[in-house]
């Protein structure tokens, strides 16, 4: 597994190399992303060259914690891992204003649906209105019917009197 790790401690040995004392800070998960370590996880080793103190490293550990390979400078790795991190909040950016436009796309429907909403309330109670008034033209057309045909049939009846009367 790839650890990003700090050289905290290096010290000269007897036969001529280095003792280096790192302390792991985080891990490369197989998915690609990195998780920081908790608390102090040293690891020594030796090595042949020296390093700062404070330099950064990517070590490759087996399962059991031993090195596989030599150490590598990390500054490479962090610069592809803050560009990846740049990319990705380019995308959170331009995906955010796409939202955000969104987001004003819909309200400008929702009030638009709710004027439309409104207006359609208004003409069916307009509607419902002109339908009142209309049955009640339509009871007083029938009463006025039934007028006429009552005036229709006194008229009738005063002639056949006076029919009747004039014979």
């Amino acid at each position: 597994m790839l650890y990003l790790a700090e050289v905290k401690k290096q010290t000269r040995g007897f036969i001529g190399g280095y003792k280096t004392e790192l302390k792991l800070l985080a891990c490369q998960h197989n998915d690609q992303t990195w998780s920081a370590i908790p608390g102090e996880d040293i690891l020594t080793y030796d090595e042949t060259n020296s390093l700062g103190e404070g330099a950064l490293l990517l070590v490759n550990l087996s399962n059991n914690r031993q090195l596989q390979g030599n150490p590598e400078l990390a500054g490479a790795e962090m610069v592809r891992q803050l560009q990846k991190i740049s990319r990705l909040m380019e995308r959170s950016k331009k995906d955010q204003e796409k939202i955000e436009q969104w987001k004003q796309s819909l309200t400008y429907q929702s009030e638009i649906l709710n004027r439309q909403k409104m207006e359609m309330e208004t003409r069916i109670e307009q509607i419902e209105q002109i339908e009142a008034e209309f049955e009640y033209l339509e009871r007083k057309r029938q009463e006025l019917e039934t007028l006429k045909q009552q005036l229709n049939e006194q008229q009738r009846h005063l002639e056949e009197g006076q029919i009747n009367c004039n014979s």
